[in-house]
């Protein structure tokens, strides 16, 4: 199932209905196209599968893929290229919709604030239930009041929720119910009331009010909506594929192109989308080029990357050596793991695989800043450790020399000013030179030295006589 592409031959509504026996996303997408994008174990691990049987239905030279809509449904935290209009219930589910009763009563201000949200609540009930024409009047009742309850105009979930209703489901599209004008204004009216405080909410209002626009035909509108979407979140990559596929539809290929290469900087699986668009389809040749383009940027900028890590790896080696002498080894081997992985991965050429590749890449110079703090870490203790012997191996040569002097008076001092200071000269060899302590450990060595031969010299004496 791919989007809705307007037509004068195909209503929306007769859109929904032919697809409401479907449960699951499929789309057509051209084998040229397709292998510039990814390979099918790629699309696999973005739970895309390539269909083997392909139906005879299709027209030679393309491939269907396949959606799991459920496993799609479940990842979605915000909109992005799985998302297709038509699956209501993923809406609800985004941005402040699904905000408890409990936290929509603490921000009340008003008892009539508070029995607007209980009807809210109401109509959300209504609405996981399908009972779409209850879910309605709950709403209707929140905005605009009922009884002695005056109702509160301002709250923009109320319309959001009567907007989402209106552009219909796959499980709802009974005329009755599917209003594309009253989607639009209650989409607007969403917008309205949440563009002060929550502008990224009121992005995705005019979102729904472009593509309610587009569903009745009307592009201008249609685009001058997605334009307001964008300007208040430019982030928002739905809308940018949206702008995309008017732009397409009002038959502005390159404005088309321009917008697309927006979305797909900020999710690169409108790539896929885009190819199973019917507005793009039509423009085969330029999409292929456009993709071949996309893939030829990824794949310079994937050299430069492996160039760049190559770069942080000889740095991360030489510190090792020259600045960090005392760092037992250098932590490198999560960095050429990543490396070895991201070259393997871009082996494959396809767009996906270069932009895993340069993902890889960024991992690997992350971990390589880590194995550079490492290093400073490790260099530094040992160096603090070492300073520290240093100091208890000079104050024991000074103490050293200074017994051995005494020594020449009172000879058991030369003996242990003899043993202290080889004592020293042990630590100086095994941790590291001090040139002014080593001295005064060797001079001790020497005149506790001499004490003791004088020593022995005497004792031999009066041996013999």
């Amino acid at each position: 199932m791919s989007n809705y592409v307007h037509s004068s031959s195909l209503r929306y509504e007769d859109y929904l209905q032919a697809k409401s026996f479907e449960d699951g996303i499929r789309g057509e997408i051209s084998a040229s196209s397709r292998s510039i994008i990814a390979s099918t174990e790629e699309l696999a691990r973005d739970k895309i599968t390539v269909l083997k049987s392909l139906s005879s239905e299709l027209t030679s030279g393309f491939e269907q893929l396949s959606f799991d809509l459920r496993a799609l449904s479940d990842d979605v935290a915000e909109l992005n290229s799985t998302f297709r209009w038509g699956f209501s219930a993923v809406l609800t589910h985004l941005g402040g919709l699904n905000d408890s009763l409990r936290e929509l009563i603490r921000i009340a201000k008003t008892p009539e604030q508070t029995w607007a949200y209980e009807q809210f609540e109401i109509a959300r009930d209504a609405f996981r239930q399908a009972l779409y024409d209850d879910a309605i009047l709950s709403l209707n009742r929140a905005i605009s009041g009922f009884g002695d309850h005056t109702g509160y105009t301002l709250e923009y979930r109320f319309h959001y929720l009567l907007g989402i209703i209106h552009i219909g489901s796959f499980e709802n599209h009974t005329p009755q119910i599917v209003d594309l004008p009253q989607a639009e204004q209650a989409f607007l009216n969403a917008a309205k009331y949440a563009c002060r405080d929550l502008p990224e909410e009121a992005a995705r209002g005019y979102l729904g009010a472009g593509w309610s626009a587009y569903c009745q035909g009307n592009m201008q509108t249609a685009k001058n909506h997605t334009q307001a979407a964008l300007a208040l979140d430019a982030s928002l990559a739905e809308a940018h594929f949206q702008l995309a596929k008017v732009q397409a539809h009002r038959g502005n290929p390159e404005a088309a192109l321009t917008s697309l290469r927006n979305a797909i900087i900020l999710d690169r699986g409108y790539t896929v989308k885009a190819c199973t668009d019917g507005d793009f389809i039509r423009y085969q040749s330029q999409v292929d080029a456009f993709l071949e383009n996309l893939r030829k940027e990824a794949v310079e900028a994937a050299q430069r990357t492996f160039a760049s890590i190559e770069s942080e790896i000889d740095h991360l080696e030489k510190s090792r050596a020259e600045q960090f002498p005392l760092a037992e080894s250098a932590p490198i081997g999560t960095v050429k793991k990543l490396i070895v992985s991201a070259k393997k991965t871009a082996t494959s050429g396809t767009y996906y695989s270069m932009l895993e590749a340069i993902r890889l890449c960024e991992s690997a110079k992350s971990a390589a800043s880590d194995a550079l703090r490492t290093l400073r870490q490790e260099h530094e203790q040992k160096a603090r450790q070492l300073e520290c012997l240093s100091s208890q191996a000079r104050e024991k040569a000074g103490l050293a020399m200074w017994l051995s002097l005494g020594g020449i008076i009172i000879w058991p001092l030369g003996v242990a000013g003899f043993t202290l200071g080889l004592m020293a000269l042990s630590k100086f060899r095994q941790d590291g030179a001090d040139q002014n302590g080593k001295g005064k450990a060797y001079a001790a060595v020497a005149i506790g030295g001499g004490v003791i031969f004088l020593i022995l010299a005497i004792m031999y004496s009066a041996k013999h006589p």
